[in-house]
């Protein structure tokens, strides 16, 4: 092994200590030994479907397996997670899928970003995605990252922290997966958003709650029904006396919400799938793309006693009061009695119509009650904290109107790029391979102009400023930003601009949360243009090529995102698991790993009726769970991790404004521990068909 000076490296050699004498902690940082390799399979047919939703506006839309919305996904903690995606070659749209908020340590090119670390796939393709879920558990979903594909095709992706628990989860457990749902086709949608025509976005038409909800204005019949198919609005039924964890999902793709439960205390343990110290709160506020959970105690209540879980917009459109059709209900039932009652009266409206005031405050607050709140886990990775920065990269993200009338977002100033990555037969990580030269950096921020990126070594500590910029019509807007890859610490949020010689030691928030969605509230001062900012910090232990967008997807369309260049050529040197596309035109492979799994069949196993037959026959209807029945599985684990020397891949001097060098060390990058994973062997490996019993 090389002499190995650098502190940072004293510092992980301590951490791979500690981590080997704490074998049972989630350390957060790194890469870990896996204690677990159960293989679990589910398969995803991408095909259309007929949806209603809200009552009111029937469109076709993309869903996985006939279902919105999609089948839950149930896994424990360090298994091997193997999902064959078949896109079906009925319709004309490519597509790919990404599992929000999992890291995939050594797995970029299944982070499912088409473009970017995959080719979409395209109709009449399947694609492999192979990846263990090492050291995270919690609350994440899933969501196409094509388009607006994902205002459909979207679905919990629960990760427990033991088989234990995963076997009794359906007990004590309840899932909120809030959507939006848009009187639009979403062909229609894509094209207003990239074209001249568009003009600003009004919202979606509906809220929705594990897909389901009724129209404002839709008329109830006299048996209190909009019509024949329509299920009205979702109810959970519960005992009384008992502790319930509710999970909460802001698959939505515009609105931040305010969420709350009539008579019911709610205490957060959980935000982004890291747990916090149990906090109570008075609401939850909830904005595209992140996900939180808290615990209730239901009361003494009667059976058939009734509860609203209610919404209501934050920031933008009203602010005030509860979104027109946003609604779901706590239903209490009796344990003894086996016939539940049928939900008729959720068909109809004027169980929404008397609601309790004053649960939302009248005042938006930039932050929620985010400074209040405390990590619910040590890790031992204090020097992130702090350590300064090795350099801030400051995001400023503007909204300009292009020479043809289009709408699009301009990095820092800098000229807009269309497809600025990938092309049409190779993604982006294969690119930055093939054609590794940086070519010259950006003298204000770093950025690579030859492979439009942000290139960073292996164990930096960055700091990301999130710059709020005032849109053309002088509003200022909220915006959560999320990082693939990496989740974060959120540090600080302030006015105005962010300037680095007096902003740079601000900590708004004195014990920073760990998450992966984080909001820059509008934060206007004296008129200027920068309108507010939010800073984070990554620890770059996880090669390859990571996006960082805001999770409002029509601006992720329009250029609100970025990308990070993290030492992409230690990537083989990570556990890599073997995914692989099938092509329709001749069957060949495209191999994306270091090994094919198994089973290469990406079946589709069930059709479109019988997903909708077994839909109708939930009581929870919209959130299906998709669970293995695991047989125990196991392979030895017999991983070594070693410490290799880093070099520098670029020169970290050349900032100025807008990319801050924080530190002089001038001793190249930092060393982090590879980790290598063999593939899956056959017998190892649970084959899950997707069932809805």
């Amino acid at each position: 092994m090389s002499n190995l000076v650098s502190p940072l490296f004293v510092l992980l050699l301590l951490l791979l200590a500690f981590r080997f004498a704490h074998a049972g902690v989630d350390l957060n940082v790194g890469v870990d030994i896996s204690p677990s390799n159960t293989a679990r399979k589910f398969y995803f047919n991408i095909t259309l479907a007929q949806l209603n939703p809200d009552c009111n506006a029937s469109f076709i839309s993309p869903v996985i397996n006939g279902q919105f919305p999609g089948p839950a996904i149930h896994v424990v903690k360090n298994d091997i997670i193997q999902l064959h995606i078949y896109n079906d070659p009925a319709h004309n749209f490519s597509s790919s899928i990404h599992i929000h908020g999992i890291r995939q340590y050594g797995s970029n090119r299944f982070d499912g970003v088409a473009g970017i670390t995959q080719m979409a796939i395209a109709p009449g393709e399947t694609f492999i995605q192979e990846f263990q879920v090492l050291n995270q558990t919690g609350t994440f979903y899933y969501h196409a990252h094509v388009g607006v594909q994902d205002d459909t095709i979207q679905g919990p992706f629960i990760v427990h922290e033991t088989k234990e628990h995963l076997d009794n989860y359906a007990n004590n457990e309840i899932i909120l997966h809030w959507g939006e749902w848009w009187h639009q086709s979403f062909h229609d949608r894509y094209e207003y958003y990239m074209s001249p025509r568009f003009v600003g976005d009004g919202g979606p038409d509906s809220v929705l709650l594990n897909g389901r909800s009724i129209y404002a204005n839709t008329s109830i019949n006299a048996a209190g029904a909009a019509s024949p198919d329509c299920k009205g609005f979702t109810y959970f039924d519960v005992e009384p006396n008992k502790t319930y964890l509710v999970r909460v999902i802001g698959a939505l793709t515009f609105r931040t919400l305010g969420i709350a439960v009539q008579g019911h205390d709610m205490t957060l343990v959980e935000i982004d799938a890291e747990p916090v110290q149990p906090h109570k709160v008075a609401y939850l506020e909830l904005s595209a793309g992140q996900r939180m959970a808290f615990t209730i105690t239901t009361g003494n209540h009667a059976a058939g006693s009734v509860f609203p879980i209610l919404s209501n917009y934050r920031y933008r459109g009203q602010g005030l009061g509860y979104t027109p059709n946003g609604y779901g209900f706590l239903r209490y039932v009796d344990p003894a009695v086996t016939n539940k009652q049928e939900p008729v009266s959720f068909l109809t409206t004027p169980l929404v119509k008397d609601l309790p005031d004053n649960i939302f405050p009248l005042v938006d607050t930039a932050g929620w009650i985010t400074s209040e709140l405390k990590p619910g886990a040590t890790y031992p990775s204090d020097f992130i904290l702090s350590e300064s920065a090795t350099r801030t990269i400051k995001l400023a993200l503007k909204e300009v109107d292009m020479p043809d009338n289009t709408t699009r977002f301009i990095v820092n100033g800098r000229d807009y790029v269309a497809e600025p990555w990938g092309n049409a037969t190779m993604s982006l990580i294969d690119r930055v391979l093939a054609e590794p030269d940086l070519g010259a950096l950006d003298a204000g921020d770093g950025f690579s102009f030859a492979h439009q990126t942000y290139p960073l070594g292996l164990g930096e500590i960055v700091d990301l400023v999130f710059q709020n910029v005032q849109l053309p019509t002088g509003n200022c807007v909220l915006h959560p930003w999320h990082t693939h890859g990496h989740s974060h610490y959120l540090l600080a949020e302030g006015p105005g601009d962010y300037n680095h010689e007096t902003d740079k030691d601000i900590r708004t928030y004195p014990t920073p949360i760990y998450r992966d969605v984080s909001m820059v509230y509008p934060r206007i001062v004296n008129d200027t243009e920068n309108c507010g900012w939010t800073k984070v910090r990554i620890f770059t232990d996880n090669p390859g090529v990571w996006p960082v967008h805001c999770h409002i997807t029509a601006h992720m369309l329009q250029g609100k995102m970025v990308v990070l260049e993290v030492a992409p050529k230690k990537l083989d040197e990570y556990y890599v698991p073997g995914g692989y596309q099938t092509l329709k035109q001749d069957g060949s492979s495209e191999q994306s790993g270091s090994t094919k799994p198994t089973d290469q069949t990406g079946q589709a196993p069930e059709s479109q009726a019988e997903a909708e037959d077994n839909d109708d026959a939930q009581k929870n209807e919209g959130s299906n769970d998709l669970q293995e029945e695991d047989n125990d599985g196991h392979q030895d684990n017999n991983d070594d991790v070693d410490s290799q020397q880093e070099e520098s891949e670029q020169d970290n001097d050349r900032y100025g404004e807008d990319g801050y060098s924080d530190e002089q060390d001038e001793g190249g990058d930092e060393s982090l521990e590879a980790y290598d994973k063999g593939g899956v062997d056959e017998e190892d490996t649970e084959d899950e068909h997707v069932k809805y019993d």
